[in-house]
């Protein structure tokens, strides 16, 4: 799924940044979290 967002952002590479980041990587960054927070779920 990560790929896919990394994808997407190089075919579209978007012009606005936050936090000198782009969309896609900011869709990378929470996309990560929720992933490991769904992890940290199942395991306790």
């Amino acid at each position: 799924m990560l790929t896919v967002v990394y994808m997407a952002g190089l075919v579209f590479r978007p012009r606005h940044q936050y936090a000198r980041l782009g969309v896609d990587s900011v869709t990378v960054v929470v996309v990560h979290l929720v992933g490991v927070a769904g992890l940290a779920t199942i395991v306790l």
